[in-house]
């Protein structure tokens, strides 16, 4: 029954438009990133790790 909440509110509450940036978690209410999405470091290091992901894929599709 709850399923649409979280969906819901962020599209139509009216201070939904305020939480720019924030994270809505069931059922409609605001989450916290964890510490580990906020540190640059951890996050460029997974950035290059994706890009080695895909260029595997993108070398395998141009033969």
């Amino acid at each position: 029954m709850e399923g649409a909440v979280t969906q819901l509110y962020g599209g139509t509450a009216p201070e939904a438009a305020t939480l720019n940036g924030q994270y809505l978690i069931p059922y409609g209410r605001i989450g916290k990133p964890g510490k580990e999405t906020l540190d640059e470091a951890e996050g460029k290091s997974l950035w290059e790790w994706l890009e080695e992901q895909v260029q595997k894929y993108e070398a395998t599709n141009n033969n």
